[in-house]
């Protein structure tokens, strides 16, 4: 007998069903986009950055219901954040803010960590 499948968190499949802020931010100063490796979700995240905080954030996402709940999970809490804080955020840190995963969706977060990390290094690569 197969083990039961673990439950899906409402959290990311609300997000997943209806996502906020999908698309482009024309007036973005950071951006970054990366694959995962294993899965091949593929996900861009641009950012509006003013005086060192994070003014608007979109994404854009094509993956599995985790990357695209994950990503819009984190475009929505992302405005108002300092650069400073964003950019020492863990792994850990980012799943207490994304809510738990299925042990077979934790790419999802990785993902979302790594567009974080890329999209921090861009926009100080722009302001140096």
């Amino acid at each position: 007998m197969a083990p039961p499948s673990e439950p899906q968190p409402e959290r990311y499949l609300r997000h997943f069903r209806d996502p906020r802020r999908v698309g482009r931010l024309v007036d973005a100063n950071a951006l970054a986009q990366a694959t995962h490796p294993a899965c091949g979700d593929h996900g861009q995240l641009f950012l509006r950055i003013d005086e060192e905080a994070v003014t608007d954030a979109r994404f854009q996402c094509r993956g599995c219901s985790a990357a695209i709940g994950s990503l819009s999970i984190l475009t929505d809490w992302l405005p108002g954040q300092s650069l400073d804080g964003i950019s020492g955020l863990s792994l850990e840190d980012l799943s207490d803010i994304i809510g738990p995963l299925p042990r077979l969706k934790q790419h999802a977060l990785r993902l979302a960590h790594q567009l974080l990390q890329a999209v921090v290094e861009d926009y100080r690569q722009r302001a140096s």
